[in-house]
């Protein structure tokens, strides 16, 4: 069940980095929250300003500009705690990261150590946030090994990265994540290098644990099926901005911005004839250091017209469904035509 007030909430967040080329500003303004037990996914293409959305919220990007609030309510204290006031590098972040919320990343052979057996870093993390014998550190580690679906859990246990499957190793990876049964999982395109059976098993892996251990997971990717599965509510992203976000079957019956209509058209159905052509988005997401003024999307987008070249406003079509887009704007009053009243 959720909480009263949202387990972690994201606002303003503004993300800079500061290059020789000039300032990328790879998240500008994004706001969202999510609520105890719950799955929110965060949806675009390569460039969009997901991950650095997702790296934000440990502290893991020390060499940003960084601003905005990220409000995090621990079990322990009623007052949430703004995690961009902490230092990255600090002891309150560190016992924060990997304990209360956790992260899954994209490639596990580049996450995972070499030199190191698997059950030598489930240890290393299991001995960083609680105080336990070597013998309880040994045991917890095997059983999470075990939830994962890692078969002859203890033998395996001595392998290294090398010796394992892409699934094995991102079983590896999200058993280490929850060793410490965290709050929130961030799960950064944890299935993106997989096979699409692998992929499906560890999507139903993530969800079990999800609903065994009342944990809020926080969904990466740029793939419509992977939100349809997991999620509850939708954040779309372009060029670091937020486009749409609603729940997520508001979102697919009912798209409102012309980011999110093209992304769900370009999905290949079961039922696609097989002579049919293939939709797909013209162009590509744009360099964040000459992100068009205004609509971010207008140089792709099919509606565009003159008023695009104006930052948009955030329409509301329903309880926590907002698009930012003039399409839903009267041109000659400036009233808003499709705004939700109870």
């Amino acid at each position: 069940m959720s909480d009263t007030h949202p387990i972690l909430e994201v606002l303003d967040l503004h993300v800079h980095f500061k290059m020789l080329a000039g300032m990328v500003r790879a998240v500008d303004g994004v706001s969202f929250a999510i609520e105890r037990g719950r799955c929110l996914g965060i949806v675009g293409e390569s460039g969009c300003g997901k991950s650095v959305t997702a790296r934000s919220i440990l502290r893991l990007l020390p060499s940003s500009q960084t601003s905005g609030q990220i409000l995090y309510r621990s079990d322990t204290d009623n007052q949430p705690v703004d995690l961009v006031s902490l230092d990255p590098k600090g002891n309150a972040i560190r016992a924060i990261r990997g304990r209360d919320i956790a992260m899954i990343f994209q490639e596990p052979m580049t996450s995972l150590t070499p030199v190191y057996t698997i059950g030598e870093q489930i240890l290393e993390s299991i001995r960083q946030h609680q105080t336990l014998s070597e013998d309880e550190a040994y045991e917890l580690a095997v059983s999470m090994l075990n939830k994962v679906g890692i078969p002859d859990a203890e033998r395996r246990f001595g392998d290294y990265p090398h010796q394992m499957s892409g699934g094995m190793r991102q079983r590896v990876m999200i058993a280490i994540a929850l060793s410490c049964q965290p709050r929130i999982l961030i799960a950064d395109e944890p299935t993106t290098a997989l096979d699409v059976t692998i992929q499906a098993q560890i999507l139903r892996l993530i969800r079990s644990l999800q609903r065994d251990l009342d944990m809020s997971v926080i969904m990466i990717t740029h793939d419509l099926a992977v939100i349809a599965q997991l999620a509850d509510f939708v954040v779309v992203m372009y060029l670091g901005q937020m486009a749409e976000q609603a729940p997520v079957v508001e979102l697919f019956q009912n798209p409102k911005h012309p980011y999110t209509q093209a992304l769900l058209r370009s999905i290949v159905r079961p039922d696609t004839p097989s002579r049919e052509q293939l939709h797909s988005i013209s162009g590509s997401v744009p360099d964040p250091r000459n992100a068009p003024s205004g609509c971010r999307f207008r140089n792709r987008c099919p509606s565009a017209h003159d008023r695009c070249v104006q930052d948009p406003p955030v329409v509301t079509f329903g309880p926590r469904h907002t698009a930012t887009c003039w399409l839903y704007v009267d041109e000659e009053t400036g009233t808003e035509t499709a705004v939700f009243r109870s």
